[in-house]
C-alpha cells in the first residue's frame, strides 16, 4: 500500500509480479500518447500510421537501451558466476531501466524507421516529439507506485509512505519525486503541443524538450533517495547526461545563431 500523507491512494501486488502498477501506467501512457498522436496527426496533416511505425521502432530500441544503460550502471553488482542460471537471468532482465539509455536508443530506432520505410521525417517527427514527455509522465507515476525511484526523506505536504514496497524504505515519509517529475513532464508536453500547433519546426521542438527536461531532470535528481542510479563525483549518471545534453543544445543554438547572423550580414551587404 502506498500512502500520501495519511490517506491510502493505491493498493498493488508486487511480490508475485502478477499485477504491477508500473506496467499499468506504462500501458495507459502508450494509449494516451496514441490518442493524442492521432488527434495531432489530423491537426498537422501527418500520417498516423507513419507515426505508429516510428513509435514501434522507438519503443523497441528504447527498451533495449534503457536496460543496457541500467546494466552498465550496475555492472559491479552483477553476479557473473550465476549469469547462466535462468532464474537469475530472468530477475536481472525483468526490472531496472534508465530513461536516458532508452531516449538515446529510442531516437536511433525512430530515425531507423524513417530511413527504412522512407517516411516524411519533418512532419512525422514533429508530431512524435510532444508524445515522448506525455508517455514518460505516466511511466513516472508508475515508478512512484512501485517505489523503485523513491525520493529523499521528507516531512512536508504530500509525503509518500510505503508499507509493502520491495524497493523503497517502508514506513518512512518520502518526497514524491516521481509525481513531481510526472507533473512537469505533462507541462512540457502541453507546451510542446502548443508550439507544434503554432507551426514550430522539429528542430525547435527538440531544443525545447532538451532544455526543459534537462533542467527538470538535473534538479529533481537532488531529491531522489534511491542508491541504484550511479553516482560519480557530485552528480548522478542522469545529471551528468543532462549536463552533456544541455551543453550540446547550447553549443548548437549559438552555432545556428552565428550562422544566421552571418547569412543576414551577407544579405545586407549584397543589397547595398
Amino acid at each position: 500500500m502506498v500512502k500520501t500523507g495519511c490517506m491510502p491512494v493505491l493498493n498493488y501486488v508486487e511480490a508475485n509480479m502478477e499485477i504491477h502498477g508500473y506496467g499499468v501506467m506504462v500501458a495507459l501512457g502508450v494509449l494516451c500518447a496514441g490518442a493524442a498522436g492521432k488527434w495531432l496527426c489530423r491537426r498537422c496533416d501527418a500520417n498516423f500510421y507513419d507515426l505508429l511505425l516510428i513509435g514501434a521502432y522507438g519503443a523497441a530500441f528504447g527498451m533495449i537501451g534503457a536496460k543496457l544503460l541500467y546494466l552498465l550502471q550496475n555492472i559491479r553488482a552483477i553476479d557473473w558466476m550465476r549469469i547462466s542460471e535462468p532464474e537469475y537471468l530472468k530477475v536481472l532482465l525483468s526490472g531496472g531501466f534508465v530513461f536516458y539509455g532508452g531516449l538515446l536508443f529510442g531516437v536511433i530506432g525512430g530515425l531507423l524507421a524513417v530511413r527504412v520505410h522512407h517516411l516524411p521525417a519533418e512532419s512525422t517527427i514533429r508530431v512524435a516529439l510532444p508524445l515522448l514527455p506525455l508517455a514518460h509522465g505516466f511511466g513516472r507515476i508508475g515508478c512512484q507506485i512501485a517505489g523503485c525511484c523513491h525520493g529523499i526523506c521528507y516531512q512536508g505536504p504530500a509525503a509518500v509512505i510505503y508499507s509493502d514496497s520491495l524497493a523503497a524504505p517502508n514506513g518512512v515519509p518520502l518526497f514524491p519525486v516521481q509525481t513531481a517529475e510526472a507533473l512537469l513532464l505533462f507541462l512540457i508536453a502541453a507546451v510542446m503541443i502548443r508550439q507544434l500547433l503554432r507551426g514550430a519546426s522539429a528542430e525547435s521542438l527538440i531544443l525545447l524538450y532538451v532544455y526543459s527536461y534537462g533542467v527538470v531532470r538535473f534538479s529533481l535528481e537532488f531529491l531522489r533517495g534511491d542508491a541504484v542510479r550511479g553516482v560519480y563525483g557530485s552528480f548522478s549518471t542522469s545529471q551528468w547526461i543532462s549536463l552533456l545534453l544541455l551543453a550540446a543544445a547550447t553549443v548548437y543554438t549559438f552555432s545556428r545563431y552565428r550562422t544566421k547572423k552571418h547569412a543576414n550580414t551577407e544579405c545586407a551587404a549584397h543589397e547595398e
